[in-house]
Protein backbone atom coordinates (compact mmCIF):
# COMPACT_ATOMS: atom_id res chain seq x y z
CA UNK A 1 0.00 0.00 0.00
CA UNK A 2 2.86 2.42 1.04
CA UNK A 3 4.66 1.65 -2.50
CA UNK A 4 1.46 2.25 -4.25
CA UNK A 5 0.49 5.27 -2.30
CA UNK A 6 4.29 6.82 -2.98
CA UNK A 7 3.61 5.87 -7.05
CA UNK A 8 0.38 8.19 -6.80
CA UNK A 9 2.26 10.77 -5.39
CA UNK A 10 5.26 10.69 -7.44
CA UNK A 11 3.26 11.01 -10.16
CA UNK A 12 1.40 13.26 -9.10
CA UNK A 13 3.91 15.30 -8.31
CA UNK A 14 5.67 15.00 -11.92
CA UNK A 15 2.17 16.08 -13.36
CA UNK A 16 1.98 18.68 -11.81
CA UNK A 17 5.70 19.80 -12.57
CA UNK A 18 4.96 19.49 -16.36
CA UNK A 19 1.76 21.51 -16.05
CA UNK A 20 3.41 24.20 -14.53
CA UNK A 21 6.83 23.87 -17.06
CA UNK A 22 4.63 24.48 -19.84
CA UNK A 23 4.55 27.79 -20.37
CA UNK A 24 8.51 27.53 -19.95
CA UNK A 25 8.84 25.20 -22.02
CA UNK A 26 6.74 27.12 -24.86
CA UNK A 27 8.83 30.60 -24.26
CA UNK A 28 12.19 28.07 -24.82
CA UNK A 29 11.04 26.64 -27.84
CA UNK A 30 12.79 26.83 -31.11
CA UNK A 31 12.62 30.50 -32.94
CA UNK A 32 12.03 30.60 -36.42
CA UNK A 33 13.66 34.08 -36.97
CA UNK A 34 17.10 33.96 -34.84
CA UNK A 35 19.44 36.13 -33.76
CA UNK A 36 22.75 37.21 -35.20
CA UNK A 37 26.78 37.88 -33.00
CA UNK A 38 27.15 41.43 -34.96
CA UNK A 39 30.39 41.62 -32.61
CA UNK A 40 32.91 41.09 -35.57
CA UNK A 41 30.74 43.60 -37.63
CA UNK A 42 30.03 46.25 -35.14
CA UNK A 43 34.02 46.51 -33.53
CA UNK A 44 34.56 47.28 -37.25
CA UNK A 45 32.43 50.78 -37.12
CA UNK A 46 35.01 53.42 -37.75
CA UNK A 47 36.07 54.55 -34.25
CA UNK A 48 34.91 52.02 -32.16
CA UNK A 49 36.49 51.57 -29.23
CA UNK A 50 34.94 48.34 -27.55
CA UNK A 51 31.84 46.08 -27.81
CA UNK A 52 29.71 44.60 -25.41
CA UNK A 53 26.89 41.46 -26.22
CA UNK A 54 24.72 40.08 -24.26
CA UNK A 55 22.53 37.64 -24.90
CA UNK A 56 19.00 36.68 -22.80
CA UNK A 57 15.31 36.02 -22.64
CA UNK A 58 12.74 38.03 -22.35
CA UNK A 59 10.59 37.98 -18.96
CA UNK A 60 7.49 38.57 -20.50
CA UNK A 61 7.76 36.89 -23.64
CA UNK A 62 10.69 34.29 -23.62
CA UNK A 63 12.15 35.52 -26.71
CA UNK A 64 15.88 35.92 -27.09
CA UNK A 65 17.48 39.02 -27.00
CA UNK A 66 20.71 40.29 -28.22
CA UNK A 67 21.86 43.22 -27.04
CA UNK A 68 25.19 45.09 -28.42
CA UNK A 69 26.71 47.71 -26.96
CA UNK A 70 29.55 49.81 -29.03
CA UNK A 71 31.81 52.73 -27.28
CA UNK A 72 33.34 55.13 -29.66
CA UNK A 73 36.73 57.16 -29.45
CA UNK A 74 34.01 60.24 -29.72
CA UNK A 75 32.18 59.22 -26.59
CA UNK A 76 29.39 58.04 -28.50
CA UNK A 77 27.75 55.57 -27.90
CA UNK A 78 25.48 53.28 -30.06
CA UNK A 79 22.99 50.03 -28.77
CA UNK A 80 21.84 47.38 -31.21
CA UNK A 81 19.34 45.47 -29.63
CA UNK A 82 17.71 42.15 -31.85
CA UNK A 83 14.18 40.70 -30.19
CA UNK A 84 13.75 38.08 -32.74
CA UNK A 85 11.20 35.07 -32.34
CA UNK A 86 7.96 34.69 -34.51
CA UNK A 87 8.89 37.75 -35.75
CA UNK A 88 12.32 40.24 -36.28
CA UNK A 89 12.74 43.37 -34.16
CA UNK A 90 15.34 45.34 -33.89
CA UNK A 91 16.17 48.85 -32.20
CA UNK A 92 19.17 50.84 -32.80
CA UNK A 93 19.88 53.18 -30.37
CA UNK A 94 22.35 56.00 -30.66
CA UNK A 95 23.52 58.06 -27.49
CA UNK A 96 25.36 61.25 -28.07
CA UNK A 97 27.28 64.13 -26.15
CA UNK A 98 25.64 66.83 -28.45
CA UNK A 99 22.12 68.58 -28.07
CA UNK A 100 21.55 66.74 -31.32
CA UNK A 101 23.25 64.17 -33.16
CA UNK A 102 26.14 65.06 -36.14
CA UNK A 103 25.93 63.63 -39.74
CA UNK A 104 28.92 61.57 -38.85
CA UNK A 105 27.08 60.13 -35.93
CA UNK A 106 24.04 59.19 -37.65
CA UNK A 107 26.00 57.92 -40.62
CA UNK A 108 27.61 55.65 -37.67
CA UNK A 109 24.02 54.43 -36.78
CA UNK A 110 23.02 53.53 -40.33
CA UNK A 111 26.36 51.53 -40.64
CA UNK A 112 25.62 49.48 -37.60
CA UNK A 113 22.05 49.35 -38.71
CA UNK A 114 23.30 47.43 -42.23
CA UNK A 115 25.32 45.24 -40.21
CA UNK A 116 22.24 43.41 -38.96
CA UNK A 117 20.12 40.36 -41.08
CA UNK A 118 17.02 42.47 -40.65
CA UNK A 119 18.32 45.57 -42.69
CA UNK A 120 20.26 42.96 -45.07
CA UNK A 121 16.75 40.95 -45.86
CA UNK A 122 14.08 43.31 -45.82
CA UNK A 123 15.81 46.65 -46.34
CA UNK A 124 18.37 45.97 -49.12
CA UNK A 125 17.84 48.62 -51.52
CA UNK A 126 18.20 51.34 -48.77
CA UNK A 127 21.48 52.63 -48.35
CA UNK A 128 21.46 52.60 -44.36
CA UNK A 129 24.40 55.51 -43.85
CA UNK A 130 22.46 57.46 -46.60
CA UNK A 131 18.73 56.73 -44.77
CA UNK A 132 20.37 57.53 -41.22
CA UNK A 133 21.96 60.88 -42.20
CA UNK A 134 19.32 62.15 -44.66
CA UNK A 135 16.30 60.96 -44.59
CA UNK A 136 15.59 59.55 -41.51
CA UNK A 137 15.32 62.60 -39.42
CA UNK A 138 12.60 65.48 -40.94
CA UNK A 139 13.53 69.06 -40.88
CA UNK A 140 10.45 69.58 -38.36
CA UNK A 141 11.96 66.71 -35.97
CA UNK A 142 15.28 68.51 -36.63
CA UNK A 143 13.78 71.77 -35.16
CA UNK A 144 12.70 69.92 -32.36
CA UNK A 145 15.94 68.15 -31.44
CA UNK A 146 17.44 71.80 -31.78
CA UNK A 147 14.67 73.05 -29.31
CA UNK A 148 15.56 70.63 -26.13
CA UNK A 149 12.45 68.77 -27.02
CA UNK A 150 11.80 64.82 -27.45
CA UNK A 151 9.59 63.47 -29.93
CA UNK A 152 8.64 60.15 -31.49
CA UNK A 153 7.46 59.72 -35.16
CA UNK A 154 6.55 56.48 -37.23
CA UNK A 155 8.40 56.49 -40.09
CA UNK A 156 6.91 53.63 -42.09
CA UNK A 157 6.11 55.47 -45.43
CA UNK A 158 10.19 56.10 -45.83
CA UNK A 159 10.91 52.41 -44.28
CA UNK A 160 8.83 49.94 -45.78
CA UNK A 161 10.42 46.43 -45.91
CA UNK A 162 10.18 44.43 -49.31
CA UNK A 163 7.68 41.71 -48.92
CA UNK A 164 6.51 41.92 -45.69
CA UNK A 165 4.23 44.26 -43.29
CA UNK A 166 6.63 46.43 -41.06
CA UNK A 167 6.95 49.57 -38.55
CA UNK A 168 9.37 51.85 -38.06
CA UNK A 169 9.20 54.39 -35.01
CA UNK A 170 11.90 57.01 -34.41
CA UNK A 171 12.15 58.75 -30.98
CA UNK A 172 14.81 61.01 -29.49
CA UNK A 173 14.81 62.28 -26.29
CA UNK A 174 16.56 65.18 -25.18
CA UNK A 175 18.59 64.43 -21.79
CA UNK A 176 20.68 66.80 -19.07
CA UNK A 177 24.01 66.81 -20.21
CA UNK A 178 25.51 68.47 -17.45
CA UNK A 179 24.28 65.30 -15.19
CA UNK A 180 24.49 62.61 -17.47
CA UNK A 181 27.05 61.51 -20.17
CA UNK A 182 24.85 62.02 -22.98
CA UNK A 183 22.98 64.83 -24.16
CA UNK A 184 20.46 63.09 -26.00
CA UNK A 185 18.84 59.46 -27.07
CA UNK A 186 18.25 58.89 -30.68
CA UNK A 187 16.72 55.06 -31.05
CA UNK A 188 15.08 53.49 -34.28
CA UNK A 189 12.97 50.65 -33.86
CA UNK A 190 11.98 48.06 -36.55
CA UNK A 191 9.19 45.47 -36.47
CA UNK A 192 8.57 42.87 -39.89
CA UNK A 193 6.56 40.15 -40.14
CA UNK A 194 3.56 39.10 -37.82
CA UNK A 195 0.22 39.99 -38.60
Amino acid sequence: MRTRAALCGGLAGALALLVAAQPAMARTAPCPVGIAKLDRSLRALPGATGVLSTIRRDPDSGEPVRRTVVETAGGTTLVVEQKNCTMWNLSVTLLTRGASPSEAELRLMGRALATTPLWRKWFAGTDAPDFAARRMIAPAARARMAAGAGYAVPLDSELVATGASSEALLAWVAGEPRSAPWAGMLTLTISVGGQ
